[in-house]
């Protein structure tokens, strides 16, 4: 397309996105010379969408709760801080003052007695570290923030971070707060909203840790939130089904048992963290995350997907439970006996009053981008939720030690459970052995049969002891009656 008077030339070419215009230069008009406009007015609206997908590779790892996770009424409280901000989106909030006054305090004593490491070096190379680290947020979401401040924040909440797990940890020095605070700290480190890049604490913990001692003290700070004392040993309970087992040895274990699941997260390289509550989960789900799961999805022939049985169900049908040595959410196994009871091994969880918000943070990270898609959280909470009905099977989940109750009342466990697994969808490749060890079991109408004569008949100890007595009695008098048959010759 030529315009009228000037000489130039105007090509179009829709393909690639560009607009040519070339006109003719020089005294003599000799020469021509091509500018080239790039242009997206000849984009179609699929160009469009393909190109702005391409362009929204997002940096933001730190994300806000999911909008659909807040619009449950009965979760709102689970998702803000109650003490303390960590990071820009609930900083300057004024019922957070109280402990934001304490920062500099923390700060000072994280980094006493290695003031020298904290030189103007440092200072530049932790100005870089907080550049990267602004990156990880939504800063469309909260007020603008200039560098300089940004930087300060992220240094004054790392050493509060740090100095709180390593005061938690070795109990050393006098944090300032009181003991309800304390408490509340701890819950609010591990909300999805009030995460620090793991990149600035790495940064803080190089300057005063030798390598290695910095993510070691966080592991341990993690690993106390998960301490509880280890059950007592049953005569009962632990010694006659291994007596019963090695009569009638077990078929094959589905699921990943617990002597087979070793922590060998200390020897093995994970990928750096992205903050401290993917370090939870990642200690949470275990080591094994993509081998625990299964080769096949559960499908729509699978009638556990249709149905579920719940603790006491279970129990009924001869299936017993038992607390797994380990904590990981993937250490879920399931053994049965050829003739007598199935074994299903769960990984304990406490339940106190900081398990809902910390579970519920958890589910939310899960539906993050950067958050590994195996949904492990997810599909063991679902997994309990399917065993438990009411309070009747919280007290036997509880009664084995996999549900540690320090909440209130079995009924408040199983609203827990219950409300949080309401809205959630499990990973259909998680378990999936596991359930269709259990369906086969409450499927065989012997085994069901034997369970109910067993409880019947030997509900208790006593009853045992009792057949025992009797079964040694009738043996005893058939030997002295044969011995009084046929006497031995002389």
């Amino acid at each position: 397309m030529s315009v009228p008077g000037s000489g130039l030339f105007i090509t179009e070419e829709l393909s690639a996105k560009r607009t040519i215009i070339t006109g003719e230069v020089g005294s003599q008009g000799n020469d021509t010379m091509e500018i080239v406009v790039e242009t997206r007015a000849g984009e179609s609206w699929l160009d469009r969408i393909i190109q702005d997908g391409a362009d929204q590779s997002s940096t933001i790892k730190i994300r806000k709760i999911p909008k659909m996770f807040r619009e449950i009424e009965s979760n709102k409280d689970c998702y803000d801080p109650l003490v303390v901000s960590i990071g820009p989106y609930h900083h300057g909030k004024p019922e957070l003052q109280e402990i934001e006054k304490l920062k500099i305090k923390m700060a000072k004593q994280y980094v006493n007695g290695t003031r020298e490491k904290y030189s103007p070096v440092f200072e530049e190379k932790f100005k870089n570290v907080a550049g990267e680290a602004k990156k990880y947020y939504d800063l469309e979401s909260i007020p603008a923030i200039d560098d300089e401040s940004f930087t300060k924040m992220m240094f004054l909440d790392g050493c509060f971070v740090l100095q709180y797990i390593y005061s938690s940890v070795y109990s050393k020095q006098d944090m300032g707060m009181k003991i309800h605070h304390t408490a509340f700290v701890q819950r609010d480190l591990f909300l999805l909203e009030n995460q620090l890049p793991y990149i600035v604490l790495q940064e803080l913990m190089g300057a005063r840790f030798e390598a290695g001692e910095g993510k070691k003290m966080i592991h341990k700070f993690i690993k106390l939130n998960q301490v509880h004392h280890p059950p007592p040993i049953s005569l009962w309970r632990d010694c006659l089904p291994n007596f019963i087992t090695f009569i009638y040895p077990r078929k094959k274990s589905s699921g990943q048992t617990a002597e087979q699941s070793t922590d060998n997260s200390s020897s093995t390289k994970d990928d750096q963290p992205l903050h401290l509550l993917d370090m939870m989960r990642k200690t949470l789900v275990g080591p094994d995350a993509k081998k625990a799961l299964g080769a096949r999805r559960a499908g729509p022939d699978d009638n556990w997907s249709q149905r579920y049985q719940s603790a006491k169900e279970l129990k009924t049908v001869g299936i017993r439970f038992w607390a797994s040595k380990r904590r990981n959410y993937t250490n879920v196994s399931f053994s049965s006996t050829w003739l007598l009871y199935g074994k299903l091994t769960l990984p304990p969880l406490i339940i106190d009053d900081s398990t809902k918000s910390m579970l519920l943070n958890m589910l939310a990270f899960e539906t993050c981008p950067h958050c590994p898609e195996d949904f492990w959280v997810t599909s063991y909470i679902c997994f309990i939720d399917s065993l438990i009905n009411n309070a009747e099977d919280v007290a036997i989940l509880r009664s084995q030690n996999i549900l540690l109750n320090y909440l209130g009342s079995d009924q408040d466990v199983a609203d827990l459970f219950n409300g949080i697994a309401k809205y959630l969808a499990p990973n259909p490749c998680a378990y999936v052995d596991v359930k269709d060890g259990i369906k086969k079991h409450y499927d065989s109408k012997f085994k069901i049969w034997m369970a109910e004569w067993l409880d019947n008949h030997f509900s208790s100890p006593w009853t045992v002891l009792a057949f025992l007595g009797a079964f040694s009695a009738i043996v005893l008098s058939f030997i002295q009656t044969y011995a009084a048959l046929n006497p031995p010759s002389n």
